[in-house]
């Protein structure tokens, strides 16, 4: 399940909720947490998901989330953070938008 995660080759975290044995897997305070996963916590995180076309990987993150969180107390407290920053992915489609957008010009 990991190969359908746009990052599966760079990712070194190593708890991944696309894993079916992500419960047996430890994270130490200092690891690395979910690109996706942190994501799926901002606002609109739904929306910039389906313009990616990755709204199937947003409904997994979101469902494992709550027992990730229960589990893991340091991923808890970085996805808490999550919420009050901004998408990267988010800002990487506005940046495509407006150099598509300078192109016409």
């Amino acid at each position: 399940m990991q190969s359908s995660c746009p990052k599966h080759h760079q990712c070194n975290a190593p708890l991944c909720p696309l894993e079916t044995n992500w419960k047996k897997r430890k994270h130490l305070d200092g690891e690395r947490v979910c690109f996706y996963l942190t994501e799926a916590q901002k606002p609109d995180a739904k929306a910039v998901f389906e313009v990616r076309s990755l709204g199937c990987l947003y409904g997994v993150m979101v469902t494992h989330a709550p027992q990730i969180s229960q589990r893991h107390h340091t991923i808890k407290t970085a996805l808490v953070k999550a919420k009050n920053t901004s998408s990267r992915m988010d800002r990487k489609i506005r940046v495509s938008l407006s150099e598509l957008a300078g192109k016409q010009d």
